[in-house]
């Protein structure tokens, strides 16, 4: 089934109906996961795990916001462009699923160091204001 802006309406009102999701395919081992409140572009993939077993993973490539046909097909584009590179890593044994999550556990604490400089600079500039306060009365 192609992927149209009149097959993702049909499959999200299934998707209300049944309360399931509904999976429609999108090429290239891409899939389109609909359910009643989202659609999100999904790839699975198999990956050697340490102790040798194949392991089967699905990877959340992105959300679908497209609202016409053409930011649909750049949608779709873009989650085979992703794809593509979450298959190289597979092919050089690094399992993207896992690279995602480190990626974005680095992002959560750089933004941390972030705001502790911020937060630090703040206390530093206030400090001087309030240096003879000793209770403050909130009325």
């Amino acid at each position: 089934m192609t992927v149209t802006l009149e097959a993702l309406k049909e499959a999200k009102s299934t998707a209300k109906q049944t309360g399931k999701p509904v999976k429609l395919s999108v090429g290239e081992g891409v899939r389109l996961n609909i359910t009643a409140n989202s659609a999100v572009f999904q790839l699975r993939y198999r990956i050697k795990s340490q102790s040798g077993n194949t392991k089967e993973r699905t990877l959340t490539l992105n959300k679908l916001t497209a609202r016409t046909a053409p930011t649909l097909s750049k949608a779709i584009s873009k989650a085979l462009e992703q794809a593509e590179e979450a298959k190289s890593l597979v092919k050089q044994g690094v399992d993207p699923t896992k690279e995602k999550q480190i990626t974005k556990a680095l992002e959560t604490a750089k933004q941390e160091l972030i705001l502790n400089d911020y937060f630090e600079n703040w206390v530093k500039r206030l400090q001087p204001l309030h240096n003879g306060v000793r209770n403050i009365t909130v009325i």
